[in-house]
């Protein structure tokens, strides 16, 4: 004759098991966006003159100011530049072109 008790421990004992491992999982997914945080972004824009044309071949540099370490490119035919990876931080960026004046702006972290 088989004991009653020991199916019952057994189906109680899966049942815990299953409960654990859902635990782990929903663990496991709410603290992953923890690790996939970042601390670089990118900056991107449009060179503009005061009357809103594009102003394609245009020197966008940006410097970063904590590190002191500087970043440069040119703005394509539709006046648009971009700076991937940047790190957080302060930054100055300066825009050039001939026939234009300078115009640069300190950015906040």
């Amino acid at each position: 004759m088989s004991n009653p008790y020991r199916s019952k421990r057994r189906r109680w004992t899966k049942v815990v098991c299953v409960s654990n491992c859902l635990a782990v999982l929903v663990f496991a997914l709410l603290t992953g966006d923890l690790c996939a945080q970042s601390i670089q972004g990118s900056i991107l824009g449009t060179v503009k003159d005061t009357s809103g044309a594009v102003i394609p071949g245009a020197t966008v540099t940006l410097k970063n100011i904590n590190e002191e370490t500087t970043r440069s490119t040119t703005s394509n035919d539709s006046g648009n530049y971009q700076f991937i990876d940047a790190k957080a931080g302060r930054y100055t960026l300066e825009i050039t072109r001939d026939g234009f004046e300078k115009w640069a702006q300190v950015t906040s972290s």
